[in-house]
């Protein structure tokens, strides 16, 4: 899918009424508050949920800290950016305490605002080939042989 494609699907995630809650209370939810302050959403979060406040903080960037068990409107909007079989652990728990507005994020943490990857100029590629060439030269016959 094209960025510009995961962009306007990213938006239209927090066209929705509503406040937004991102699951959990460590690094994953830092990037995520970051990534949505990046792409001019970060209003919209309102603070962070786990399912065991005894074993997290109480406030995270300066967002508050909410046990998951202890939210009675079960339709807020959750951010799960885990990825793997964790974020399926997370999906199974969060459905079975009855929230259903969850909205797995990591694609989009991937290619918006983590790991969007630079265009690389063609001026770029032309010195990173010359460099690979000049190396090349250096080498000793011996190194040149192939294995």
């Amino acid at each position: 899918m094209e960025i510009e494609g995961l962009i306007k699907e990213w938006e239209s995630i927090f066209d929705r009424e509503g406040d937004f809650y991102i699951y959990g209370a460590a690094l994953s939810a830092k990037k995520t508050l970051k990534g949505a302050y990046k792409t001019g959403v970060g209003d919209r979060i309102k603070g962070f949920v786990v399912t065991d406040i005894e074993e997290n903080v109480t406030e995270l960037e300066g967002l508050p800290v909410y046990d998951i068990h202890h939210f009675k409107d079960k339709d807020i909007n959750v951010l799960v950016y885990h990825k793997g079989y964790i974020k399926e652990d997370i999906c199974q728990l969060l459905e079975e305490l009855g929230f259903f507005n969850i909205y797995l994020i990591s694609k989009y943490a991937q290619h918006i605002w983590l790991e969007n990857p630079r265009p690389v100029s063609d001026e770029y590629m032309e010195r990173a080939n010359q460099r690979k060439k000049e190396l090349f030269e250096k080498r000793t016959e011996l190194e040149k042989q192939p294995d």
